[in-house]
């Protein structure tokens, strides 16, 4: 059987968080450093979110990039560093750090520009100031998840599949929707939307390779429980 994704628990070996050298550790510090610059001094901070109004025709063409290093609440920021650093730290594992940087970022840029298009057709989200910080948690948890595919994993010790690990984090998105305005998660739905088109498609083949390591990766997403420090395969 493939090995089952454990966390919490004692024992020697295993794995723990990734350097503080990886690209997810970068990336998590950038959040902190940008969210916390974006709270202290708040003119730079308006020039950091994402205004679609400001992009376009205000020609602020760097937003789309920086926005995804800006949260500006306190759970914001712990959640998308965690994410970052945790279950970023997994898929880096597995798939190294340049198509770490072109899922999670790449993907948080993308949103961005597609946020600012379809402000031009909606007037409405023209002057509604974005945070990123948040997309590009979300996007790694959901990207996680969709690797490990059929396989399993633990949610607060509970064993679950990878595709509906995914479907919690896209589930995030529609509660925040219902509960804020789904004005406020435009640049998180593409996302939300790719995981339910994935399972509606109901892909029958097993996880490869890369998706049994992302099984035995070390960092344990937040909220779950502490990172792993074993893996336990169970019996064939």
């Amino acid at each position: 059987m493939r090995p089952m994704r454990s966390f919490g628990g004692g024992g020697g070996g295993g794995f723990g968080f990734p350097s503080v050298e990886s690209t997810a550790a970068r990336l998590a510090i950038g959040l902190v450093v940008g969210s916390v610059l974006a709270l202290a001094v708040r003119s730079v901070g308006s020039m950091l979110l994402l205004t679609p109004g400001a992009v376009f025709p205000g020609l602020m063409l760097w937003q789309p990039f920086t926005y995804g290093f800006v949260e500006l609440h306190p759970f914001g920021i712990l959640f998308g560093a965690f994410a970052l650093y945790s279950i970023g730290g997994g898929l880096e594992m597995s798939w190294g750090s340049k198509r770490l940087l072109w899922v999670v970022l790449g993907g948080t840029v993308l949103a961005g520009f597609l946020t600012v298009l379809l402000a031009l057709f909606f007037p409405l989200l023209r002057g509604v100031p974005y945070t990123g910080g948040w997309v590009m948690g979300s996007i790694a948890w959901v990207a996680y998840g969709l690797s490990i595919g059929r396989g399993q994993t633990n949610f607060w010790g509970i064993p679950i599949t990878g595709n509906f690990f995914a479907g919690i984090g896209a589930a995030f998105v529609i509660l925040n929707g219902l509960s804020a305005g789904w004005a406020t998660q435009i640049p998180e739905l593409p996302r939300a939307r790719h995981h339910l088109h994935r399972r509606a498609r109901r892909q029958p083949q097993e996880p490869d390779a890369s998706s049994s390591a992302l099984a035995a990766a070390a960092a344990a997403p937040w909220p779950l429980a502490p990172p792993a420090r074993h893996l336990r395969r169970a019996p064939g």
